[in-house]
């Protein structure tokens, strides 16, 4: 059986990969199913571009499968379209962030026949298994309800929801086949998630979040349980991709790396001891500092990491309350020396105009800031998500619409502001806090420009300034008395 999975346009290929088609596709190659890939992304093609009605026309799959996050959602209904029409026999299956989260968002679109919710590496072998039996259509509801996490509409239009599917046993699954993603492709195309060095991939090594965060998405669709491979897993992975794909840095994209404590030890140790030469290692998207110690970051500087990234978010206790991060912005502060006297870098995650966010929050912010004089910090502005708990108490104060949709990380695209922000200067204070750092600590240069690729700052830079344009721009016609449109909380994609 074979089925063919497309990736939407609308990240940067220097951040972000569709890594869990190469679990999807060795995993469906295990039980004797057909994959291809077409990765929209990769090749810079929406879904009116002739590059991809012929990259399509190439294949004649039984179904096809588009997983896409929020941010890419209207593309992937385009693809959807797309798709029905030059495959009207074909049938189409939803996957990914956005499907899981909002299952009957996604099965109220007519050209989408089916949800897959959560994890699809055996979930979506054993629906190829079904299919292959149902030369026409769907299979009859009964077996369809076999199938982990598979939503469908029954034939009087109702729908049937299934729970996300959440593996156990991770390490009973094949290794990612990053060729089949053309990991090489993304490299060629700067990839690298908070790091400038060249030959990097990204691995999972658990799944899940017991945390209460309510702007993240990570518990709602991967459950609260932690569940993680196991070391011999991993290291066989870490060995694979050094010697058959040349990887010299390995990220570690999943969120909860130090977790368990012990474990934690016990892999860098395991790392350590295998003794590949010029072997870096990263966690980019943040460690929890509550489960660190010491001995850890010692541990880890000799694994090969060179920086540790922390994410205190916010420096204000009352925006970290409403964020529900459960954590205190003076861990930071006692913290970062000792992570520092392990030989490490620090870098550091914020987010910017959070629901409620005030001045003297973000003065509080910049004290942090300026109190913990981290290598390197990143700026990122609110974004609401769909199917997290604060974008449901935006939708309910009316302060958005459930039609808002997240903007890009990468670009800095703001969607909301919070109403003691709306005249907030956010670009001059991002780049005064980037030009303070240079100046009272030139020494963190050197990780200031090899945090970031290029084109990211590039990026990130020319959207700070349109809005330091708009924002004078609306002050002038204040101060003429002309009409303008007023600063508002609430700003669509685009407007």
């Amino acid at each position: 059986m074979k089925i063919l999975l497309l990736w939407p346009k609308g990240f940067e290929t220097v951040q972000v990969l569709p890594l869990a088609f190469a679990y999807l596709a060795s995993n469906c190659t295990a039980r004797g199913h057909e994959t291809a890939i077409v990765d929209c992304a990769l090749h810079r093609a929406n879904a009116s571009s002739r590059w991809l009605r012929r990259a399509l026309l190439a294949h004649s799959p039984r179904i096809i499968g588009i997983s896409f996050w929020s941010q890419t959602r209207d593309e992937a209904r385009d693809l959807f379209r797309l798709c029905r029409l030059l495959f009207p026999d074909s049938l189409t299956l939803a996957g990914g962030i956005h499907p899981t989260l909002l299952p009957n968002d996604t099965l109220a679109w007519p050209e989408v026949d089916l949800v897959l919710r959560g994890d699809g590496e055996r979930a979506l072998p054993d629906l190829l298994d079904l299919l292959a039996h149902t030369p026409h259509g769907l299979p009859p509801g009964k077996k369809l309800a076999t199938v982990p996490g598979l939503c469908y509409r029954r034939p009087d239009g109702t729908t049937i929801l299934a729970k996300p599917n959440q593996l156990e046993d991770l390490d009973r699954l094949a290794f990612p086949d990053y060729r089949s993603i053309d990991l090489d492709g993304y490299i060629r195309q700067g990839y690298g998630l908070h790091t400038t060095v060249r030959d990097n991939a990204p691995v999972w090594i658990s799944r899940g979040c017991p945390y209460r965060c309510a702007f993240c998405s990570t518990p709602h669709k991967d459950g609260r349980k932690i569940r993680r491979h196991g070391l011999s897993y991993l290291l066989r992975l870490i060995g694979t991709l050094y010697r058959e794909h040349d990887i010299r840095l390995i990220n570690i994209i999943d969120d909860n790396f130090t977790y368990d404590l012990e474990f934690a030890k016990q892999f860098c140790r395991a790392v350590i001891e295998l003794g590949l030469p010029g072997l870096r290692m990263s966690t980019p998207n943040g460690i929890r500092l509550q489960h660190t110690d010491a001995e850890l970051f010692a541990l880890m500087r000799r694994a090969g990491w060179t920086y540790v990234v922390v994410a205190p978010e916010s420096g204000s206790p009352k925006t970290l309350d409403r964020m529900r991060k459960d954590v205190s912005p003076e861990l930071f502060r006692s913290r970062t020396g000792e992570i520092k006297a392990a030989g490490l870098k620090v870098h550091a995650f914020f987010i910017l105009g959070y629901p409620g966010e005030t001045r003297e929050d973000i003065e509080a912010t910049r004290r942090l800031l300026r109190d913990c004089r981290f290598d390197f910090f990143y700026m990122n502005n609110f974004q609401p998500l769909p199917g997290t708990p604060v974008f449901e108490e935006l939708v309910a104060s009316g302060e958005i619409r459930t039609s808002t949709r997240p903007g890009n990380y990468v670009s800095g695209e703001r969607v909301y502001v919070p109403r003691d922000l709306c005249d907030f200067d956010f670009p001059a204070f991002v780049l005064g806090e980037y030009l303070h750092q240079a100046l009272t600590h030139p020494g963190s240069l050197p990780s200031m420009l090899t945090a970031l690729s290029p084109r990211i700052v590039s990026v990130k830079v020319l959207h700070n300034l349109v809005y330091l344009l708009r924002i004078e721009a609306r002050r002038f016609l204040t101060k003429a008395g002309l009409p303008h449109r007023p600063g508002n909380r609430s700003l669509e994609p685009g407007e």
